[in-house]
Parts: C-alpha cells; sequence; structure tokens
C-alpha cells in the first residue's frame, strides 16, 4: 500500500498551550503531506469528527481527514490494485 495523507503537526509555538485549559485551533499546526506504507489502526479523534488518528510502525499521526474519508481511500486504493484501475 502507498498512500499519502495531511498529517497535522503542532508548531512550537503553540505546545505551550498543551498545559492549560486554552483550545487548539487549526492555526496553531502544520499540514505535511506523508506518506504511509502501512496503516496499523484508524481511530477517530474525539470531539473531531473531520480528523482522525491513523498508527503506523507504533506511531500516532493527526490526520486532516475523517476516519471515513482514508477508510475510503485506502479501499479505494485495494479495488485499484486488485482490478487493475484508478
Amino acid at each position: 500500500m502507498r498512500l499519502v495523507l495531511p498529517v497535522l503537526y503542532l508548531k512550537e509555538s503553540s505546545n505551550y498551550k498543551l498545559g492549560t485549559d486554552q483550545e487548539l485551533e487549526m492555526s496553531d499546526y502544520v499540514e505535511t503531506h506523508v506518506i504511509f506504507y502501512n496503516i496499523e489502526v484508524i481511530e477517530p479523534l474525539k470531539n473531531k469528527p473531520d480528523r482522525c488518528c491513523v498508527t503506523a510502525s507504533g506511531h500516532i499521526f493527526d490526520v486532516n481527514l475523517s476516519m471515513k474519508e482514508v477508510d475510503k481511500k485506502i479501499m479505494h486504493q485495494r479495488k485499484s490494485l486488485l482490478y487493475g484501475g484508478n
């Protein structure tokens, strides 16, 4: 499998919010596209239905797609591999 997903990384300047009651906003993150070759687990993010957590090689990634969208991409890729389509 080869899957490109938009991963969110917390900006260093926003790390201080983790120890407070301040809500993290999208402006606190940097989005980078990451290539995954193996995904072990996909979980929804609590109170954020438009994002999910992807576990790969023992690391957890905050993905800027819903769990359903990531699963759909995986299923589409598997179908393409099986039938040779795009």
